[in-house]
C-alpha cells in the first residue's frame, strides 16, 4: 500500500504545482508582502557574500515551496550560484549548491530535464563528505532511494571520522529520508532519532524543525497518528520559539495537523479555521499552501455530503475556483458539478456528470481513485433511491479496494454495504459485513500500535525524556545543596546521607521485585521460592500429573506461505492465547518446541483436579483455535489447526542448567502424552486409558480401541467431547 500511496502523493504534488502556476499567472506577477520583505532583506546585505547567500536561500524557499514559481526560483538559485563562484570561496559554493538541492532541485525536476548525478560529479574537487552527501541527495531526487542510502551511509562514516557535528546531522537526515522512501521504516527512524540527539536541548532551531517534521511524517504515513500529532505539536513549539523558521513551515504544520484531526474530529469543528488559513495563505502569496487547504475543504465537503456548503463556496463565495478547477483537475470538477446538480434537484444532469467521471476513470488504471469514486457514486445512487445499482457499485468499490490493498477504503465500503443490507432487513448479511468491517479496523489499530516503528520511537523517546529528567534532577539537587549549605550545614549532610540510603534502598527493592517477577515468569511459584531461599532446587516427583501436548497440523506447508516475520507473529498470537487459558485453569506451561506446546497439571501438592483442569483447558484451546481460524479465513489469511493429546501418570519435575534456567518434566507419562498427540486428529482431544479412567463420568468419551504408538506398542486411546 505504501508504494501506491507514494505514487498517489506524487500525483497530488504535480496537481498542486500546476494549480499554483496558474494562480501565479492569474495574479499578473503581483508582488506579495512576503516576497517584497525578502527582497528588501537581500538588498540590505548586498556586498556581504555570506549573508547574500543566506537571504537568497530564503527567497528560493519562498519561490519553490511557497508559490511554486519555477522561473523565479531557478533565477534566484542561479544568482546564488553565480555570487558564490565569484567569491571563489569553497564554503560559499557548497552552501549555494546545498540550498539548491534542498529547495529547488526536487521541484524543478517536474519542469526541466536536469541530470543531478552529473551536477554532483562536477563537485569532485570538494572534500569527500560533500560529494557523498550531494550524491545521496541527487539519488533521492532521482527516486533511486537504495543508492541514495548507500552514499548517505558513506557520508555518515566520513562525518563521524572527521567529527563534523553539523555534517553528521545532515548525513543522518538524508539517510533517514532515503531509508523511509525505500520502505525501511525502523532504520529510517533510528537515523532520525540519532540526528535529533545531535541537536542542543536548550535551543529551538530550523534543524530541530526539520528533523521533527521528518519523524512526524514517518509516523503519519505508517498510520500512527497519535505519535504524528505529538511531533507536530513539537514542531509548532519550535516555530513559536524561533524567528528563523519561515511561516511556510507554520502553514505546512497547520495543514498536516488538520489532516490528522480529520481522522478523529467532526468536520464542522475545523472548517472555519481551514478557510481562515486558506485566505491567509493567498493574502500573503503562499499559493501552494492555499491550494492544499482548498483540497482539504473540498474533500471533506464531499465526505460529509454537505452540498449546501459546497454550493456556497464554489458558486457564491469563490466562483473563480470552480473555473480554475475545470482546467486543472477535470475529474474533480465533474464530480463537484454532479454534487451541485444533485443539490439543485437536477438528477438527470447529475447522472450525466457521474457517468463522465466513470468513463474517464476506465482508461486511467488508477486503482486509488477508481475505488474512491465508485464508493462515492454508490452513495449517490443510494441517496437517489436506486438501491440495486448502488449495491452493485458498492461491491465493485470493495473489490477494487481489496485489489489495491487500501484498508481504509475497504472499511468504508464494508460499512456502506452493511447499512444497505440492514435497510432491507437482511440482517444476516449486514452482520457479516459489520464483522468484516470491525475485524479490519481492529487489525489496523493493532498494526499502528504494535509496529516496530511505534516501539522503536517510544523506546528512543523515553530514553531522551529520561536523560532530560536526570539532568533536571541533577540541577535541582545542586540548587538545594548550595541553599542549605549556607543555612544548616550539619542538617544538610544528614539529609543527603538519608536521601542516598533511602534511594539505594528503593533501587535495591525495585531490582529485587523485577528479578522476582522474572523468576516467576520462568519457574512455578513453589520452585522459585525454593531457589530464592536456598540458592538451588531439588527435583520432585508427582504421582498423578496430567500432561498436555498439542501441535499445529501441516505446519511446514503453512510456513511456506508466510514470511518469517508473519510466521512468528502468527505462532505468538496462538501461544499467547494458550498461555492465558493455562493460567486460568492453574495448569503450568512447561515449554514450546517449534510449533508444539506442552503444559502439565498436578504439579503442586494440593492439586487433586489436574485431569479435569487440563481437559477443560484443552476444550478452551480448541475453541480459541476455531475462533482464530474463522477470523483469518474471513480475511483470506492462512489459519492453523491443532491436535491435542493428554495422559495422566507419574512425572519428575525440576530445573536444569546453571544459566538460562529451564523448568522441565520427565517420565514415561510425558512420552505417552506425546504419543497421544501424535495419534490424535485435527480439532480432537485424544486421551490415554489412565486419563479416561479419571474423567469418564464427566465427559463423553469415544473409544478408539488399541492403537499403535511409537516405542509403546498398542495402547487404548479415547476421543473426548463435552457432555
Amino acid at each position: 500500500m505504501n508504494n501506491l500511496f507514494s505514487r498517489q502523493l506524487l500525483k497530488s504534488v504535480c496537481f498542486t504545482l500546476m494549480a499554483c502556476l496558474v494562480l501565479y499567472s492569474n495574479a499578473e506577477e503581483k508582488e506579495w508582502p512576503r516576497e517584497k520583505q525578502l527582497w528588501n532583506q537581500y538588498s540590505i546585505v548586498k556586498g556581504n557574500t555570506e549573508l547574500e547567500i543566506t537571504k537568497l536561500q530564503d527567497l528560493m524557499k519562498y519561490y519553490f515551496h511557497g508559490v511554486s514559481n519555477m522561473i523565479k526560483g531557478d533565477s534566484v538559485s542561479n544568482l546564488c550560484l553565480r555570487i558564490a563562484y565569484e567569491s571563489n570561496k569553497q564554503d560559499h559554493i557548497l552552501a549555494a549548491y546545498e540550498a539548491y538541492f534542498k529547495y529547488g532541485a526536487s521541484i524543478s525536476k517536474k519542469v526541466k530535464n536536469w541530470n543531478y548525478i552529473e551536477t554532483v560529479k562536477s563537485l569532485s574537487p570538494f572534500p569527500g563528505w560533500h560529494v557523498n552527501y550531494f550524491t545521496a541527495a541527487a539519488h533521492f531526487i532521482e527516486l533511486d532511494f537504495n543508492q541514495g542510502l548507500s552514499y548517505a551511509k558513506e557520508a555518515i562514516q566520513t562525518s563521524k571520522k572527521e567529527k563534523f557535528s553539523e555534517q553528521y546531522f545532515k548525513s543522518l537526515l538524508i539517510a533517514g529520508l532515503c531509508a523511509e522512501k525505500d520502505q525501511k521504516i525502523v532504520l529510517a527512524m533510528s537515523y532520525f532519532f540519532e540526528a535529533q540527539n545531535q541537536l542542543p536541548e536548550n535551543k529551538k532551531t530550523s534543524e530541530h524543525f526539520e528533523i521533527l517534521r521528518s519523524i512526524q511524517r514517518a509516523y503519519f504515513y505508517n498510520d500512527n497518528f497519535d505519535e504524528a500529532k505529538k511531533f507536530l505539536n513539537k514542531q509548532l513549539e519550535v516555530i513559536n520559539a524561533s524567528s528563523k523558521v519561515d511561516s511556510i513551515d507554520w502553514l505546512n504544520a497547520q495543514y498536516e495537523l488538520i489532516e490528522i484531526e480529520i481522522f478523529r474530529t467532526n468536520y464542522y469543528v475545523w472548517q472555519d479555521s481551514v478557510i481562515a488559513l486558506m485566505e491567509f495563505s493567498k493574502l500573503n502569496g503562499y499559493l501552494q499552501e492555499y491550494d492544499n487547504f482548498w483540497s482539504i475543504i473540498r474533500s471533506q465537503l464531499m465526505e460529509y455530503n454537505d452540498f449546501n456548503r459546497l454550493y456556497e463556496l464554489y458558486v457564491v463565495e469563490y466562483p473563480e475556483e470552480l473555473k480554475m478547477l475545470k482546467s486543472l483537475r477535470p475529474l474533480a470538477y465533474e464530480r463537484i458539478k454532479a454534487y451541485l446538480f444533485e443539490h439543485e434537484g437536477q438528477i438527470d444532469s447529475a447522472d450525466y456528470q457521474w457517468q463522465k467521471v466513470i468513463n474517464t476513470l476506465v482508461s486511467t488504471h488508477d486503482l486509488y481513485r477508481t475505488a474512491h469514486v465508485k464508493r462515492r457514486y454508490a452513495q449517490y445512487l443510494k441517496r437517489t433511491n436506486r438501491f440495486d445499482r448502488a449495491y452493485v457499485l458498492a461491491l465493485e468499490a470493495l473489490e477494487v479496494s481489496k485489489e489495491a490493498n487500501f484498508p481504509f477504503f475497504m472499511a468504508k465500503d464494508l460499512k456502506i454495504l452493511a447499512e444497505m443490507e440492514e435497510e432491507v432487513n437482511n440482517y444476516k448479511s449486514a452482520l457479516s459485513f459489520t464483522k468484516q468491517h470491525n475485524s479490519l479496523q481492529i487489525e489496523q489499530i493493532l498494526n499502528s500500535k504494535n509496529t516496530d516503528l511505534a516501539v522503536l520511537g517510544q523506546k528512543i523517546e523515553y530514553q531522551q525524556i529520561e536523560k532530560i529528567r536526570q539532568l533536571e534532577e541533577e540541577k535541582k539537587r545542586t540548587r538545594t545543596f548550595y541553599n542549605y549549605l549556607a543555612l544548616m550545614g550539619s542538617l544538610f549532610v544528614f539529609i543527603v546521607v538519608s536521601f542516598i540510603v533511602y534511594r539505594q534502598y528503593r533501587l535495591t527493592r525495585k531490582e529485587k521485585d523485577r528479578s522476582d517477577n522474572l523468576l516467576l515468569n520462568i519457574l512455578p511459584k513453589q520452585t522459585a521460592n525454593e531457589l530464592k531461599e536456598y540458592g538451588h532446587t531439588t527435583a520432585k516427583k508427582f504421582k498423578n500429573a496430567t500432561v498436555f501436548f498439542c501441535d499445529i497440523v501441516s505446519f511446514t506447508k503453512i510456513a511456506e506461505k508466510l514470511t518469517p516475520e508473519e510466521l512468528v507473529k502468527e505462532i505468538d498470537t496462538y501461544f499467547r492465547e494458550f498461555d492465558a487459558i493455562m493460567a486460568r485453569y492453574g495448569v503450568e506451561k512447561i515449554k514450546t518446541i517449534g510449533d508444539a506446546y506442552m503444559a502439565a497439571g498436578g504439579l503442586s501438592n494440593d492439586n487433586t483436579t489436574a485431569a479435569f483442569d487440563v481437559t477443560n483447558a484443552a476444550f478452551d484451546v480448541l475453541k480459541i483455535v476455531e475462533d482464530l481460524k474463522n477470523e483469518r479465513e474471513a480475511l483470506k489469511r492462512p489459519a492453523f489447526q491443532i491436535r491435542v493429546g493428554i495422559n495422566t501418570g507419574p512425572v519428575v519435575a525440576g530445573v536444569v542448567g546453571s544459566t538460562k534456567f529451564q523448568y522441565d518434566i520427565w517420565g514415561d507419562a510425558v512420552n505417552t502424552a506425546a504419543r497421544m498427540e501424535q495419534n490424535s486428529e485435527p480439532g480432537k482431544i485424544n486421551v490415554s486409558q489412565s486419563t479416561y479412567d479419571l474423567i469418564k463420568n464427566t465427559y463423553t468419551c469415544t473409544s478408539r480401541g488399541l492403537k499403535e504408538a511409537k516405542n509403546k506398542g498398542q495402547i487404548n486411546m479415547y476421543f473426548v467431547e463435552k457432555s
